[in-house]
């Protein structure tokens, strides 16, 4: 099976995932997910202190099924990463049963499983043809995307994305080159279009 192929394969089980669980992209929480974990049988542990490159790893072995999760994270975050090791437990638990997840997948050790799970991720929160058709109402296309409409995309899309997994999904369809917006500080970017949040002020 090409890459190609395997990237569609898990964009259609999150398609039916969603389906499943009634998925809204502008409703979707931490409570909506952790009501799969539990109809999943997976328990999540949260790391209270911040780790060096974890945002999360799922394992298995003969007394179920568990997700670390780095706590310290965004919830933008937080939300992605449980949803990329959902994919795992779909569909690759033959293959890490058993293994001491602990040690950690590297992209560079296992890229194809953990490149699908980032694409099965992506697609459960914001599907890609909701996610065209709403690029394409707000006005953004090649050609036609500014640093500034990025951040009012953002900001009015009602998803809880990171302007990490919007850069990423516009790269994916080819409306800005790979790395064009490469080193942007966005949060910075947004303070400076709209202002500081209160809580941040004092």
């Amino acid at each position: 099976m090409s890459n190609k192929d395997c990237y569609e394969e898990v964009k259609s089980l999150a398609r039916e995932k969603r389906s499943l669980y009634e998925i809204d992209s502008k409703k979707i929480n931490l409570t909506s997910i952790k009501k799969i974990y539990e109809a999943e049988d997976i328990k999540v542990h949260h790391c209270p202190n911040k780790l060096r490159n974890l945002r999360a790893s799922y394992y298995n072995d003969d007394l179920g099924c568990d997700v670390l999760l780095n706590q310290k994270m965004p919830k933008e975050a937080r939300i992605f990463s449980l949803l990329h090791e959902l994919k795992h437990h779909y569909l690759d638990q033959e293959h890490l049963h058993g293994r001491n997840q602990l040690c950690f997948l590297r992209y560079d050790e296992e890229p194809l499983l953990e490149l699908t799970a980032e694409v099965f991720a992506a697609e459960f929160i914001w599907p890609e043809q909701n996610f065209s058709s709403d690029l394409h109402s707000f006005g953004i296309r090649q050609g036609v995307c500014s640093k500034e409409a990025i951040v009012d995309f953002q900001r009015s899309c009602g998803v809880p994305v990171s302007y990490t997994y919007i850069v990423k999904r516009l790269e994916w369809f080819r409306i800005i080159p790979k790395g064009y917006f490469k080193g942007t500080q966005w949060k910075k970017l947004e303070w400076d279009m709209y202002g500081k949040p209160f809580y941040l002020r004092r």
